[in-house]
């Protein structure tokens, strides 16, 4: 959408934000907004005010917490009554930051809400739908193949592969037992799985909360104010006074 006014306007399109300064106010400060969605990749939003930086980001370990707390209150985790939850874990890159946050919370949520976790394959996918779909059926396959219980995948792509190689196996299509399957980014494709009951959650950003962030502190300078101005409200990065976290939200068709 587009957001206007006194000749400074916000465009945002669903994977691109930029902040175009055409107030001489703003211009003044040196206000800059720019930064590429790359969602698998994780995403960063930067403001410059002269020489202070601040730095917009979707929660990471927000997204992480909701997804596992989506998994807890589900009726029965633990499916073979042992009294932990075994999952596979597939991993976009281990050397990403945002996939370390995203695999580490994912558990970490679940353990916080009291379930003891058993990890029984945690792999590299690369964000790819068919390594995805490749390490699941390689799990399946496995002697322990029957004990799995949910599958976390960094992304939506890697869910959708565990999705398809499940579905082989007879798991996640009408009439047959379905496995919790979690991933990040809020595909269309994953949000359509999620409405035929085929996958259990995804979490997405909040572009519309992004937005609004970055239009109130615009706006702040904008009015002549303070640029963090009416900003209590926000969730701050520990230590940290210019860095806000946006939290994720979660989709899980309800």
């Amino acid at each position: 959408g587009r957001l206007q006014g006194r000749k400074a306007f916000l465009c945002v399109t669903f994977r691109y934000f930029c902040f175009c300064c055409r107030n001489s106010r703003i211009q003044r400060h040196q206000i800059i907004i720019t930064g590429t969605f790359q969602i698998a990749n994780g995403s960063v939003v930067t403001v410059a005010v002269q020489m202070n930086a601040v730095h917009i980001y979707g929660s990471r370990i927000a997204v992480i917490k909701i997804k596992g707390n989506i998994l807890h209150g589900k009726p029965g985790p633990s499916i073979n009554g042992d009294g932990k939850v075994s999952y596979v874990m597939l991993v976009g890159d281990p050397d990403n930051v945002d996939a370390k946050y995203r695999t580490e919370f994912s558990i970490k949520a679940m353990e916080d809400a009291g379930y003891t976790m058993e990890k029984l394959v945690e792999q590299r996918g690369d964000w790819d739908q068919a390594k995805g779909q490749e390490i699941v059926a390689n799990a399946l396959a496995s002697g322990r193949g029957k004990d799995i219980e949910v599958v976390f995948c960094n992304n939506d792509g890697m869910a959708e592969g565990a999705i398809l190689a499940l579905q082989n196996a007879g798991y996640n299509k009408e009439g047959a037992s379905v496995i919790p399957v979690f991933g990040i980014d809020g595909t269309d494709t994953a949000k359509a799985l999620i409405e035929q009951g085929l996958m259990s959650g995804t979490v997405e950003h909040d572009a519309e909360g992004l937005a609004n962030c970055i239009a109130h502190l615009a706006g702040n300078v904008n009015a002549g104010g303070n640029l963090m101005d009416e900003t209590e409200d926000y969730n701050f990065a520990e230590g940290f006074t210019n860095k806000i976290f946006i939290p994720y939200v979660a989709y899980t068709g309800e």
